[in-house]
């Protein structure tokens, strides 16, 4: 029997233990199709229930369950045409929300909200007496289900669908109004922008970012230990990549290969782990760390086969911020959890 990897053992408790707080402030802008149920329905009148609306929003995300949300939009101005008279409609309102999210589909976000919505909705009818005004305010329930795709660090695409029940009045418009719109949005509550570092990694950076570890490792650091009922050694090397903020182009692929030709050259197997630091939204820096793993396993693909080096498995994994090496409300440390872990694993048959 083989001897067990000790490094896995503290990560799989990391993963098991972390936390990833999403809390923060988040602020946006959305624009769609504002459609009136039932509100045309006079026979010989030309009349428009489908028009152009937009909106604001923002709120406060408690954790990566609910958040409170508040929004302020312009549904458009639908219109009605007879013979005698012409009506048009301004509608406003401004909602007050509980966001809920639901499980993940993929990268995608689902989200439902409940809240309720304060229409202000003003009519304005032409006729051959003159012009007339009537107007309605309220407060009426609303309904949205919707998707977020996380676009880049800090920025979401949001796809809503909106429901308010029965607005307007019998003087007014009467409808229920559904909004269907496309936004994006902007999380505040991480590190601030001046607290990233876009510095380029150099190889001189990269010093003293490679080592030896036995199984062992935590304990000592002298001999790879042999367990008595194992007729194999292990011996295991560890190499950390770095990477600039929100780039996944290598970067110090001379140092690398500096540390390459000290390996042995006997078949190995290697473990690659992306992560990145917590700035943004969770779910795209877990697509981030993946695509570090993966341009890394592309380096290290082609490194052993121009050194007619073997591999006899590789594994290829991403952790997103999920395990920091270091702390976030820094540049230093966020610059330090930028990074790809390899561990190259070497076995070796021993007689009992």
């Amino acid at each position: 029997m083989a001897v067990a990897t000790e490094f896995s053992d503290p990560l799989q408790q990391q993963i098991r233990t972390a936390d990833v707080e999403q809390q923060g402030f988040y602020l946006g802008a959305k624009a769609g199709v504002a459609s009136y149920v039932d509100s045309c329905i006079t026979q010989g009148v030309s009349c428009s229930d489908t028009t152009f609306g937009y909106g604001l929003f923002g709120g406060y995300t408690f954790d990566q369950l609910f958040s409170i949300e508040l929004s302020v939009n312009d549904y458009g101005s639908p219109q009605a045409r007879g013979n005698m008279s012409n009506v048009d409609v301004n509608v406003r309102g401004a909602e007050v929300g509980v966001r809920f999210a639901l499980p993940k589909l993929w990268r995608l976000a689902p989200y439902f909200r409940v809240g309720t919505h304060y229409i202000d909705s003003e009519q304005t009818l032409h006729s051959p007496e003159g012009i007339s005004r009537f107007g309605y305010n309220g407060w009426r329930p609303s309904l949205a289900l919707g998707l977020t795709y996380p676009l880049a660090k800090r920025w979401d695409l949001q796809l809503e669908y909106q429901y308010v029940n029965d607005i307007g009045s019998s003087e007014t418009i009467e409808s229920d109004l559904g909004f269907l719109s496309l936004g994006v949005s902007y999380r505040f509550g991480q590190p601030s922008w001046g607290g990233i570092s876009d510095k380029t990694i150099s190889d001189a950076d990269m010093d003293g970012e490679f080592e030896l570890i036995s199984l062992d490792t935590l304990k000592d650091q002298s001999t790879p230990a042999i367990d008595s009922t194992s007729s194999a050694l292990e011996r295991h090397f560890k190499y950390i990549q770095k990477f600039s903020y929100d780039s996944y182009q290598l970067e110090g692929r001379q140092q690398f290969e500096k540390w390459l030709v000290t390996l042995p050259n006997e078949p190995v197997d290697i473990i690659v782990i992306g992560h990145t630091d917590s700035i943004g939204n969770a779910a795209y820096n877990q697509l981030l760390s993946e695509r570090r793993a993966k341009a890394v396993e592309k380096m290290i693909t082609e490194a052993f086969k121009q050194r007619h080096k073997k591999i006899n498995s590789m594994i290829i994994q991403g952790m997103g911020e999920l395990v920091p090496t270091d702390v976030n409300d820094t540049a230093d440390g966020q610059a330090s959890n930028r990074r790809v872990e390899i561990f190259v694993i070497y076995k070796q048959d021993v007689e009992q």
